[in-house]
């Protein structure tokens, strides 16, 4: 949790990675919610509130004071006034971002998001889950700027995607929000927007850690929900390259198309029915398999 007390720092990111990356998952993850959450006790004697005034706009100290009542600055509180005033700043910084990314401007503006995630990953990564539910056209050009992240930032994306599922954190920790609609069968805009997303971001980005949210769903698989089931039918089909073509599944594609989806890139483009075929990251394909196989996995 330090760390968000830090200027943007790659370099230190880089470091502390390197510490983490030597922990399994789970006590990454742990340490995760500890920086998510906070557990400090805030003295107000010692804080220095006029720092504080001098550093921020009126609004941000309105918002840092609403806060501050809120957790109760009294006595015992989740975060140090320190870290609630740093958080604010970077999320401003990242909805400025946010609103002005486009096709034309994303390359940029996704050096400014990273730069704002260095040190406060979790906060940035919140509003950007909360830009590509609504707008899922975002969703490539996010996937795209997170190629300036450092692997610590994101490393705590693929924590975040298993929060939102609800598959992390302490019990009540987690805002469980409707995956399916009314009727039972279609899942709500945000989880579509989800599993597109989760696809697209592990075949970008095959070195994140996948037992996590792979043992997530097949565990609620075993369970008997199928809610997440369109989550790992992405990331089978998008990240893993299982897709069957732009028919569906492979009950709708003749012998012919069968047969030339085990072949090279040129068989499958002249078997496939609109003569387009997705690249396929071996890699990630290679990763996402050699996890499923995996004794612990399920």
């Amino acid at each position: 949790p330090s760390l968000s007390m830090f200027p943007s720092n790659p370099s230190l990111c880089s470091e502390l990675w390197n510490c983490l990356d030597q922990l399994p998952y789970p006590l990454r993850y742990r340490l995760y919610d500890t920086w998510r959450d906070g557990s400090h006790v805030i003295n107000t004697n010692t804080t220095n509130k006029s720092t504080v005034a001098a550093t921020t706009s009126k609004s941000e100290r309105s918002a840092i004071s609403s806060m501050a009542l809120r957790v109760g600055i009294m006595g015992v509180a989740d975060k140090p006034l320190e870290r609630i005033q740093t958080e604010i700043q970077t999320g401003i910084e990242a909805r400025y971002v946010l609103k002005r990314v486009s096709k034309e401007n994303f390359r940029d503006m996704g050096k400014r998001l990273a730069k704002a995630a260095h040190s406060q990953p979790l906060i940035v990564f919140a509003i950007v889950f909360g830009q590509i539910e609504s707008y899922d056209n975002l969703i490539g050009l996010m996937v795209d700027s997170f190629k300036n992240l450092t692997r610590l930032s994101l490393d705590t994306m693929g924590y975040c995607v298993l929060q939102i599922l609800g598959g992390g954190g302490r019990d009540g920790d987690v805002i469980h929000r409707d995956k399916m609609k009314a009727d039972g069968i279609n899942a709500t805009q945000w989880m579509l927007s989800l599993e597109q997303f989760t696809g697209s971001f592990w075949k970008k980005f095959p070195e994140v850690e996948l037992r996590g949210i792979l043992n997530f769903l097949i565990s609620r698989l075993q369970a008997g929900e199928t809610a997440e089931l369109g989550v790992l039918k992405s990331l089978l089909s998008t990240a893993g390259g299982a897709d069957s073509g732009a028919g569906g599944g492979s009950t709708q594609l003749s012998r012919v198309q069968l047969e030339g989806r085990a072949g090279s890139q040129l068989l499958k483009r002249e078997t496939s029915s609109f003569g387009i075929v997705d690249k396929v990251n071996k890699k990630t394909a290679k990763k996402l398999r050699d996890v499923l196989l995996q004794r612990d996995i399920g």
